[in-house]
């Protein structure tokens, strides 16, 4: 996905159940870096969402 200046994203995380384990939206200012912290989620499965205006992109996340 290709993001603007100054766009509107939401990030979502789910488990392999898709019960919501992080949901948070944010506006990208320039080259911003967005900090997930999983570190107290347990070990397996998840699914990193990210939507914008123009679409969305899902990956899967092994914690181990």
């Amino acid at each position: 996905i290709k993001l603007n200046l100054n766009e509107q994203i939401q990030l979502l995380v789910t488990d392999i159940v898709g019960q919501k384990v992080y949901d948070a939206s944010s506006v990208i200012n320039g080259k911003q870096i967005l900090t997930l912290d999983l570190s107290k989620q347990p070990k397996g499965i998840y699914f990193i969402q990210l939507k914008t205006k123009e679409g969305s992109l899902v990956k899967k996340l092994f914690l181990d």
